[in-house]
């Protein structure tokens, strides 16, 4: 698209956290279906805001993996000295893994991974409880 989208693909690839990936996106792609509407049918070869889906699911996984891991850390000892979570609570991190992708939101898009992710991470969690009983 161009090269604000080329370094911020780049910056997720390499694994680095974009603050305000939704919103820098979502300019990006306001700014390319503006021009979009004006090119002409030549010209229209098939870059568009479909082409950011696969960076935001990379992205979205990353999230969730990442609080699956915090999750880990925070509960692993507690699970190994108590058998069982007292201190440390699911909730809190679905509720961080929320706010986090309400960052990466594409206001374009009607991609809605969260619940999906939501419920694997709760799967996720639960298997990891599970197998430290």
């Amino acid at each position: 698209m161009n090269q604000s989208w080329l370094q911020i693909k780049k910056n997720v690839k390499s694994g680095e956290v974009v603050q305000g990936f939704g919103k820098k996106v979502s300019s990006l792609i306001d700014n390319y279906l503006h021009q979009y509407r004006n090119w002409t049918k030549q010209s229209r070869d098939g870059n568009g805001p479909w082409v950011v889906e696969p960076v935001y699911l990379s992205i979205v996984e990353r999230k969730r993996n990442a609080k699956l891991n915090n999750f880990k850390e925070a509960a692993g000892p507690e699970l190994k000295t108590n058998g069982e979570l007292m201190d440390t609570k699911p909730s809190k991190f679905i509720a961080e893994l929320s706010n986090q992708l309400k960052d990466a939101a594409i206001e374009q898009a009607n991609w809605n991974h969260a619940t999906i992710q939501y419920e694997r991470l709760q799967e996720d969690m639960r298997a990891f409880r599970g197998q430290h009983a």
